[in-house]
């Protein structure tokens, strides 16, 4: 009886391991459109995120040029590695797959397409807010930028003309406590 039953569990576990590959690859990340929409407040940042974690983003990821211009520059999805040291709120395995968007040829530091396309993240510490794009493993930073807070010197920062000030000048762990306040 225990020998079916580990055939069944690793059956099982085979099916659902396809069926992720499957619904995975008929995405095309390509295709994907990152919401940019602005949150009003703190608390709504909270309440609209699947996802609150504190970890880091490493430098190795995949580009998908979508079929889009800007400004007569092409827009493209990247999928970044985010590894998650702990969960501020909801579930997550050590690994999250984070989806951004940015142009090529990159634009000057002082381009407004900056403040809307973030492209992929540079290396180091954050909190972020993540929100689930729906029908695949990936996530996007809530606001591009209202959702991405570093973490220098053991210490959140929120980024000047986007972040919440309340989110700011916290340890991780006030941080914590504040999001479970709201």
């Amino acid at each position: 009886m225990k020998a079916s039953f580990k055939v069944v569990a690793v059956a099982l576990a085979l099916f659902v391991s396809f069926s992720t590959l499957v619904s995975a690859a008929s995405v095309n990340i390509a295709d994907l459109k990152v919401d940019t929409t602005k949150v009003t407040s703190s608390k709504e940042l909270v309440k609209q995120s699947d996802l609150i974690v504190y970890g880091r983003f490493d430098s190795p990821l995949k580009d998908y040029p979508t079929s889009h211009m800007v400004n007569e520059k092409k827009l493209v999805n990247y999928v970044q590695s985010f590894h998650a040291r702990m969960a501020l709120k909801g579930n997550t395995g050590a690994l999250v797959r984070v989806l951004t968007t940015g142009v090529e040829p990159l634009p000057l530091p002082t381009d407004p397409l900056n403040k809307i396309y973030s492209g992929p993240i540079a290396e180091g510490e954050y909190v972020c807010f993540l929100k689930k794009v729906p029908g695949t493993n990936l996530y996007t930073l809530i606001g591009v930028w209202q959702g991405l807070y570093p973490v220098i010197n053991q210490k959140t920062m929120a980024l000047e003309e986007f972040g919440f000030s309340e989110f700011g000048d916290l340890t991780v762990q006030e941080l914590y406590q504040k999001i479970k306040s709201y």
